[in-house]
Order: structure tokens, then C-alpha cells, then sequence
């Protein structure tokens, strides 16, 4: 569903994606890792699916006790 709506919003704007997998980045500065998730949701359900990320990589985390400062 979402390839056919990219499809028909590349019609109208300039939108271009050939992958449209989530994909992770990963990047360390000084003594911190980031992490950048990019990922394609419908705009009013951001807010509840970041929520639900953040919430599940904590979880994670704790589980394998790791401490967060």
C-alpha cells in the first residue's frame, strides 16, 4: 500500500525513494552512540509508533542491564 501511495504522490511532488525498508544509521560522537531510525508512517500515527520505539529499546536495555546516564 504504502509503494502505491509514494508511487501517486511522486506524481504531484518530488518525492523519491527507492528503498522504502526501515533502515537504522549509526553514528558515534565523542562517548555517545546515535542511533537515526528512518521509516515511513502516516502522519498522525508518528507520535504513538516513536512512542512505542523508544519505549521497547529501553525495555531492551534493561533487560540486558544496561545502564543509561
Amino acid at each position: 500500500k504504502m509503494d502505491k501511495e509514494i508511487h501517486d504522490a511522486s506524481l504531484d511532488y518530488r518525492i523519491y525513494y527507492n528503498n522504502l525498508t526501515p533502515i537504522i544509521y549509526t553514528k558515534i560522537y565523542e562517548d555517545t552512540i546515535i542511533l537515526s531510525i528512518r521509516f515511513l508512517i502516516h502522519p498522525k500515527r508518528q507520535r504513538g509508533i516513536e512512542s512505542n520505539i523508544y519505549e521497547q529499546i529501553l525495555e531492551k536495555f534493561n533487560d540486558e542491564g544496561i545502564i543509561i546516564k
